[in-house]
Order: structure tokens, then C-alpha cells, then sequence
């Protein structure tokens, strides 16, 4: 299942100094390459038609990267305000026809992204979400899953302060158009951003099928020097199996 694969990287990387300097966080070096590139690596070639890159106004990372990625082609939309994740995505909806992947432009994951697109491809869902365990901070530091009595995924929540369980995103996801509806139908959160885990909440509460794989692997969301250290870990300890 090939599909476009959007990456939302309009992060300006104001809590990576000293290493961002004027760059925007994607291009970062992590391990000697741009942060993005990692990124890239970790979505399978054949899993991926096209690359779209969402950035802020800043063209720095379209001169940077380029058009084309292990022999892969890269589109680039532009986010003209930081108005959060899911306006990210919104920005994408030209550049796609059909099912698309969603992969963070700060992440570094260890593990095989195949399953989520399997999974989605045969589950008939309308939304298939990569999800990790976590617990203490990290499980108030993005979306997170609540799941009913019976263990069904019921609700989509935002950095809670009191987390309804510890299954939480691990940045990568994959989506039917019908997300760009749903997008369309929210308001901005109380941060004033345009939150994708809402729109993901609202796919369920409107009875669609949203579908969860776990992340047979490791991931460093990087947003801080400390971050830059365990993603260099993680991605030593990959190089050396």
C-alpha cells in the first residue's frame, strides 16, 4: 500500500538552543543528519508514493532537503501561522487523492511502520493511529487513547492532565480524506491551535472507524538538546543490531 505521506515541519525549535540557532527544528542535526532525514528513513520506500512537507514561511528547509529523497519526490506545502498539527495537515489536502500517512517531522522512530499501513489498508478504517505505552510526563505530552469498558477505542484526548490511560501517539498515522472534514468541523483548542488529536476524537464520536497499531520499536519526540542525546542513542543502538 503506497501511499503520499505528509510531514508536518513548521516546529521553529525555540527549546533546542544551542543547536537550532536560525534553523527550523527539522533540520537540526541529529547523529550528522538534517532531523527530517531521520524522519524520512523511517516510513518503508514502499510504503511511500511522495513525501509532502509541510513548513512554516521560512524556505530554509526546501533549500535544504530538495526535491527528492532516496529516489523519492518531495512536495512542499507551507503553514503560514504555527496554528498546530491538524492546520499542519490541512495544509496538505491539494497534494492529496485519497488515503494519506502522516508521519511528525520530530520524531525519531525505531521500529517498522508496515503494520500501520497494512492495518489500515485492511481494516477498512477511516483513521489508523501508531500508538506507544507511556507513563509520567510522557503520557501528558500528547494525544492519548480512551478506551471503553470493553477495551474499544472510544476517545482521542490532548496533553491531559489526568491521562485516561497510558496508550498515547506515536506520531504516525493514517487517514482517509474524510480527516480533512472533521478538521474543518473543530475549533481550536484552548491553546489556540487546530489540534489533529480533536479531529481524530471527533471521527469517533461521528461513528467512524479509527484502527490503532502498536509501535513494535522505540521513538525520541525531539524537542529539546536533551532529546537531540537519546534520539543519537536510539539511533546507535539501531545501527548496531
Amino acid at each position: 500500500m503506497a501511499l503520499p505521506v505528509v510531514v508536518p515541519a513548521a516546529g521553529e525549535g525555540s527549546r533546542m538552543e544551542p543547536l537550532a540557532g536560525d534553523r527550523p527544528k527539522p533540520l537540526v542535526s541529529v547523529a550528522g543528519r538534517p532531523l527530517l532525514k531521520h524522519v524520512f528513513g523511517a516510513v518503508p520506500r514502499d510504503a511511500v508514493t511522495t513525501f509532502v512537507v509541510v513548513t512554516g514561511p521560512d524556505d530554509a528547509i526546501e533549500s535544504t532537503i530538495g526535491e527528492t529523497v532516496d529516489g523519492v519526490p518531495i512536495e512542499y506545502a507551507t503553514q503560514p501561522s504555527p496554528d498546530g498539527l491538524g492546520d499542519a495537515v490541512a495544509q496538505a489536502e491539494p497534494f492529496v487523492d485519497g488515503a494519506f500517512g502522516v508521519v511528525n517531522g520530530d520524531n525519531v522512530l525505531r521500529g517498522d511502520l508496515t503494520a500501520l499501513f497494512e492495518t489500515h489498508r485492511n481494516s477498512d478504517a477511516d483513521a489508523t493511529l501508531l500508538v506507544t505505552e507511556a507513563s509520567g510526563a510522557a503520557a501528558t505530552a500528547g494525544g492519548v487513547c480512551v478506551f471503553d469498558e470493553g477495551g474499544s477505542l472510544s476517545g482521542y484526548v490532548e496533553k491531559p492532565e489526568d491521562p485516561p490511560s497510558s496508550i498515547v501517539s506515536a506520531g504516525a498515522f493514517v487517514f482517509e480524506p474524510v480527516v480533512f472534514e472533521a478538521l474543518r468541523q473543530i475549533e481550536p483548542s484552548g491553546r489556540g491551535e487546530l489540534e489533529l488529536t480533536d479531529a481524530v476524537d471527533h471521527l469517533l464520536g461521528t461513528g467512524r472507524r479509527v484502527e490503532t497499531v502498536h509501535l513494535d520499536g522505540d521513538r525520541v519526540n525531539v524537542n529539546s538538546p536533551g532529546d537531540v542525546r537519546a534520539a543519537e542513542k536510539l539511533l546507535g543502538s539501531r545501527q548496531s543490531r
